[in-house]
């Protein structure tokens, strides 16, 4: 069978994703694996320009929001998916694949709809009940952010969160309800983010209108959630 076309672009922020071979966890202690990822994260930045807004490495998956400008970002997702692999299997002494299949990937061309992704990834360790608040999660680049630990991962400057700091951390740690999460989840399914109908009335899903989010957003962040799409494309 042959593989799909994945679409390129240079404008809108892309959401990629990977999952360990069988669901497995990664056979590596995190702080090692999120050294290895730290590392090739930086490679892909220097090599392929692929700017980068935010990283959430979980047991055995990572989300990762970057930008393409150069349309490099197979060549860079390549080196990045074998590397991680090499090393951590050299790391475990395990010769098994590391990766279940290809990445994952989804064009997010909606300001509102990067803002549901950037959420729905760095609430992935509270939603599984690893941590109470998402500032509190160790292997994401939100505490290389807030200044709580160091990091050689190059993320992008942060419009979202300096929007409002601590409006946006209470905003974060707000759990969306199985059905948004389940919504956004299927977003990322596609080859660009679009959110399902509701289920019940089949109308445009709540999540795709400004009233979804807090008045704080809703109201004066739109701007600011645009500026953060396209910051690194007016560099």
């Amino acid at each position: 069978m042959s593989r799909s076309i994945r679409k390129l672009n240079s404008e809108f922020p892309i959401h990629v994703a990977g999952r360990c071979n069988s669901r497995a966890n990664f056979q590596a202690g995190m702080n090692d694996v999120w050294e290895i990822f730290s590392e090739y994260l930086f490679l892909i930045n220097l090599l392929y320009d692929i700017q980068i807004f935010s990283f959430v490495l979980m047991s055995n998956h990572f989300h990762l929001i970057c930008l393409d400008p150069k349309l490099n970002l197979s060549k860079a997702m390549g080196l990045f998916m074998h590397r991680t692999s090499c090393e951590i299997g050299k790391l475990s002494k395990q010769s098994n694949r590391l990766w279940g299949r290809r990445y994952y990937s989804s064009i997010i061309s909606n300001p509102l709809h990067y803002l549901h992704a950037y959420k729905y990834n760095y609430r992935n360790p509270v939603a599984a009940g690893i941590c109470d608040r998402v500032e509190d999660y160790p292997w994401s680049t939100l505490q290389i952010l807030l200044g709580q630990k160091p990091g050689i991962i190059p993320v992008q400057c942060d419009e979202t969160l300096l929007a409002s700091l601590e409006q946006t951390l209470a905003w974060l740690n707000e759990s969306y309800s199985e059905s948004d999460a389940k919504a956004i989840n299927l977003g990322f399914a596609k080859r660009e983010f679009k959110l399902p109908l509701e289920s019940t009335t089949k109308r445009k899903h709540r999540l795709s209108s400004w009233e979804s989010l807090p008045n704080f957003y809703a109201s004066n962040c739109e701007k600011a959630a645009a500026a953060s799409v396209t910051a690194s494309v007016n560099t």
